[in-house]
């Protein structure tokens, strides 16, 4: 019920205009919301916290190695019902696109438009108090973003997601 209560809040807030949207990725993977047990010893593991009942991440960039998977965890520190978070990768500058969509989409979807070529990579909504992961390989090197898409935080709730050779490869160019 305590959900069904926080869903009808956040579209009541919604449907006022408070809010804005959030970014997603491509080829999304692994978005059952559950830790890896068994993840493989290469993989590089990221945390990105939210920021006690504010529409932010605790950090606004994020850097991962081509080549190996990245365990990317999300932990939602706010205490306030409202405040559901996502974490989507999203191809550079479609974090606004990505959210509209995922509005569409909405919150079975985890606000992550099925199929949306843009979304690299996307977690489920994690409540007050939870967290969810996703494991995912990353794209090429470059610039992407990374972006909450829960209704009215992509404006605010978003960074860049650097993907870079490893330390040991040759750049060739």
């Amino acid at each position: 019920m305590t959900i069904f209560k926080n869903k009808l809040l956040s579209y009541f807030l919604l449907s006022l205009g408070i809010s804005s949207f959030v970014v997603s990725c491509t080829g999304r993977s692994n978005q059952d919301g559950n830790q890896s047990s068994g993840v493989a010893p290469d993989t590089q593991k990221i945390v990105l916290q939210t920021v006690d009942n504010e529409k932010k991440f605790d950090r606004d960039s994020l850097t991962v190695h081509t080549g190996d998977p990245v365990q990317l965890k999300l932990i939602n520190n706010a205490t306030l019902p409202v405040m559901e978070h996502n974490v989507v990768i999203v191809k550079k500058g479609t974090e606004k696109a990505v959210a509209l969509a995922g509005l569409d989409a909405g919150p079975d979807a985890h606000f992550v438009a099925p199929d949306d070529s843009n979304v690299v990579a996307s977690t489920m909504i994690a409540g007050p108090g939870e967290s969810v992961s996703v494991t995912f390989t990353p794209p090429d090197t470059g610039t992407y973003g990374f972006v909450c898409t829960y209704p009215g935080h992509y404006s605010m709730q978003k960074g860049v997601f650097r993907v870079i050779l490893p330390p040991d490869s040759t750049n060739t160019k």
